[in-house]
């Protein structure tokens, strides 16, 4: 299934990251970072990862796919209570209409994992399997 895919308004915030990997396709390019650095004095979610997604030909992104750190993963007294398995990150999707997530687990926090979950997701959103830069002819 595939979606109107619209330019995004507003979507994680972060200062600075490191690019991990960059993923293209005929009509999308996907940079995907980690070590990501919160602005300063901004009460913001922790991501582990961000995947931005753009059309080739234009300079907004479509789609951010995110892992982001529980706040309350650890705490005896809230464990469980924001993802109902307790796991250690949320995976989660922006779109130019709203944030999705899809639930808790430590396996977001896993590269390969989530790797794996976010191409899923860029195929349903964009019809067109993202691969690795200069692996798309």
């Amino acid at each position: 299934m595939t979606v109107d895919l619209r330019p995004i308004s507003s979507g994680p915030r972060f200062k600075s990251a490191a690019v991990r990997e960059r993923l293209e396709s005929r009509n999308y390019i996907a940079v995907w970072l980690e070590n990501i650095t919160a602005p300063e004095g901004d009460p913001m979610t922790e991501y582990e990862f961000i995947i931005m997604v753009f059309p080739r030909e234009l300079p907004d992104p479509v789609l951010f796919i995110t892992s982001e750190r529980d706040a309350c993963y650890g705490h005896a007294s809230k464990k469980g209570a924001s993802g109902k398995d307790g796991g250690s990150h949320f995976f989660c999707l922006f779109d130019a209409d709203r944030h999705y997530n899809f639930g808790a687990s430590d396996s977001w926090a896993d590269p390969l994992l989530f790797r794996t979950e976010a191409i899923i997701h860029m195929v349903e959103r964009t019809g067109e399997l993202l691969r690795p830069e200069g692996a798309y002819l």
